[in-house]
């Protein structure tokens, strides 16, 4: 298992990934630029978020809170990658 570090970097990594696509569509006019700051608003916060239950880890099943959280840590990544696909 990684550690809390590494985890932590790679939730920052991927979500300044995203970010990047999304404010590189800000600049173009054609985008609906509400819309896109919105979704550059939910990266942030879905990056704290994320960075917040990894320092709290549930006390109890270690394995399954981790399992849980990356399934969820994709599944809103690949949400907000359809949105920026959408602008």
């Amino acid at each position: 298992m990684a550690t809390r570090r590494q985890l932590k970097k790679a939730i920052h990594a991927i979500s300044e990934s995203l970010l990047l696509d999304a404010l590189s569509l800000c600049m173009i006019e054609e985008t609906n630029q509400e819309a896109a700051h919105q979704i550059i608003n939910d990266i942030t916060s879905m990056e704290q978020d994320f960075i917040q239950r990894i320092s709290h880890t549930e006390p109890g099943s270690v394995k399954l809170f981790y399992k849980k959280l990356a399934e969820e840590f994709l599944k809103n990544t690949s949400d907000i990658a359809e949105r920026i696909k959408a602008l």
